[in-house]
């Protein structure tokens, strides 16, 4: 990022004296002429501050008259001043060589304040974080690798097409969501259906910086996602006995084909098989038994009867699985 025209200096409001004397000292930092002012905290008498300096006055002639406590305040003032510099040239670098700055980051990094990411990686990288604390409670953890993904492959298209290892996300526009598709689809040449997966990512990104009044308006507006031609294939009867009575030399294939078996009489994914345990299995008066469950994904009552091959599948592993689960 080109170096930009940044000052920044300290003042006091002479206007605001208050009872004791003192009045605010203020901080002011300019950034290619724009101006952004804050309080510093701190106060001080106006006889004992120097405007050429922009500090409190330890030594000479207006300070002759001053108690050694009084000293060790003004110096004490001084150093936090020093402190406050030096935190705005350290940010001031730090985002420039991240190829993005404004005079509120640089102030926001003196004062302390929490500030609202402005750019696209950041706010990517504090949605994750936030994501990850999640994983695991209302959260899958295969969602969270693929948002992980999402953002590498930002980070990719930023330092392809910009040079860049951040944007802001006023940069976010059409031609933003078009160029990167087209990075996707033609320089990494990711299939339609993968990369549709990472401007999902990306829309909910910017839905999330409207939220927080990052932008005004929703770059994705008008953007419809490339419908991905469906291929749905089954397998026949013939097939599916075959797979049935296959006989596998290894424990890992022989359950993956059991898991796959009774997820076909079952009709549950995954995750609703790995979360399955004793407490699902219900004997109704009839002597059947099903499965009660909370679909992971659609939080839907489900209730499946458990026929021959489910159950027996169920015997064989009974005891196998981890913390009162059936399978795993």
């Amino acid at each position: 990022m080109k170096r930009s025209t940044f000052k920044q200096l300290f003042y006091i409001n002479r206007q605001k004296i208050k009872k004791s004397g003192k009045c605010p000292v203020m901080g002011r930092i300019t950034l290619d002429g724009k101006v952004c002012q804050y309080s510093t905290g701190l106060e001080i008498k106006p006889e004992f501050w120097n405007p050429n300096t922009g500090r409190a006055v330890c030594i000479g002639r207006k300070a002759e008259n001053v108690s050694p406590e009084e000293k060790d305040v003004l110096k004490t003032l001084n150093l936090e001043l020093d402190r406050m510099e030096q935190a705005a040239n350290d940010a001031y670098k730090k985002n420039v060589d991240q190829g993005f700055v404004t005079a509120e980051i640089i102030r926001n990094a003196v004062t302390g304040k929490d500030q609202k990411a402005e750019t696209l990686i950041t706010l990517f990288d504090e949605h994750n974080a936030e994501y990850a604390k999640r994983v695991g409670i209302d959260r899958v953890r295969a969602s969270y690798k693929r948002y992980l993904l999402t953002r590498k492959h930002l980070a990719g298209f930023l330092k392809y097409k910009y040079g860049m290892e951040d944007i802001p996300l006023s940069a976010l526009d059409m031609k933003f969501i078009d160029d990167f598709e087209f990075y996707l689809s033609t320089i990494r040449r990711i299939e339609l259906g993968t990369y549709n997966a990472d401007l999902i990512q990306l829309r909910k990104i910017a839905r999330l910086a409207v939220k927080q009044h990052t932008l005004k308006r929703d770059p994705f507006l008008g953007y419809k996602l490339k419908p991905v031609p469906s291929k749905h294939r089954f397998l026949t009867g013939e097939q599916f006995d075959k797979i049935l009575n296959a006989e596998f030399t290894t424990y890992r294939m022989c359950h993956t084909r059991d898991l796959f078996v009774f997820s076909c009489f079952t009709g549950l994914g995954r995750t609703d098989l790995a979360n399955l345990t004793e407490e699902n299995i219900v004997t109704e008066a009839d002597g059947s038994k099903w499965l009660h469950l909370d679909r992971r994904k659609t939080g839907t009552d489900c209730h499946v009867k458990l026929l021959d091959i489910p159950l027996r599948i169920i015997e064989k592993y009974k005891g196998e699985g981890k913390d009162g689960k059936l399978f795993f």
